[in-house]
């Protein structure tokens, strides 16, 4: 089944109540074959939504963010077996607290989000990939939220900045997570921002990726001036490694979305 439009100005569906699960098929398996497509965003989270849930759901032709995780700090949302590919725009998930920052609009980019005036929601996916999306900015773009990835896969995406962008005092949680033949045009595949941190990293593995400025193919931590954003970014930092020597991850299961 398929929800699709043409129409890039198509709003988002908000997602504002707790305890909410959007299922493909009575066991949330990706191969049942729920697509959402088109718009500029296919869902916003907002408020304090808590125990929501996507499963088994595939995000492709996004033109802003396929995702607006939009909520307050103690909102939260899950990701168990979904896919994002072919989504364009400034990421597939932004992470943004909208009502302590300002609007998101469809023609917005992220030099125009000032850091929020408090912390943004928590955004986890699990066992997820994110394959063929071609954008501005990054996959994940997280502004002063939290981001969890466990055993999910960003293989083949084409992003500005790196393929997981972290700022404004944000935290990153990646296990067992595995990026492929990406291309990056910033320093660092990830990419954390001086006052932003990586609470774990653990068991990742990263092959054949590509950046644009400097050596440092894997974790980027950046020192002094932002190297995200603007014309001439510095990308001044310190390099970090992922720490796994093969991807925890069954690629040849993931094949046929990838």
């Amino acid at each position: 089944e398929s929800l699709t439009s043409d129409q890039s100005q198509l709003q988002p569906i908000d997602i504002k109540v707790d305890n909410a699960v959007f299922r493909c098929g009575n066991d949330g398996e990706i191969d049942n074959n729920c697509l959402i497509v088109g718009g500029y965003a296919h869902f916003r989270m907002i408020e304090s939504i808590k125990d929501v849930s996507f499963v088994g759901i595939t995000f492709s032709g996004a033109s802003l963010s396929s995702i607006l995780a939009t909520g307050e700090a103690d909102a939260s949302v899950e990701f168990v077996n979904c896919a994002w590919i072919g989504n364009s725009g400034v990421a597939a998930i932004l992470i943004y607290n909208e009502d302590k920052g300002v609007p998101i609009t469809a023609s917005t980019t992220i030099e125009e989000l000032v850091e929020p005036r408090a912390k943004s929601m928590t955004v986890s996916c699990i066992g997820c990939v994110f394959s063929r999306n071609d954008l501005y900015n990054s996959t994940v773009v997280n502004l002063g939220g939290t981001a969890e990835l466990t055993k999910s896969v960003f293989i083949a995406n084409k992003v500005w900045g790196g393929v997981i962008i972290n700022k404004f005092g944000s935290n990153l949680v990646m296990d067992g997570s595995c990026f492929f033949k990406n291309d990056a045009q910033l320093a660092g595949t990830i990419v954390v921002e001086e006052n932003s941190v990586v609470e774990l990293n653990k068991d990742t593995y990263g092959e054949l990726n590509t950046i644009g400025h400097g050596t440092c193919e894997e974790v980027f931590y950046e020192v002094g001036d932002s190297c995200i954003g603007g014309a001439n970014p510095k990308c001044v930092g310190l390099c970090g490694y992922f720490t796994a020597d093969t991807c925890q991850v069954d690629i040849e299961s993931i094949s046929s979305l990838s």
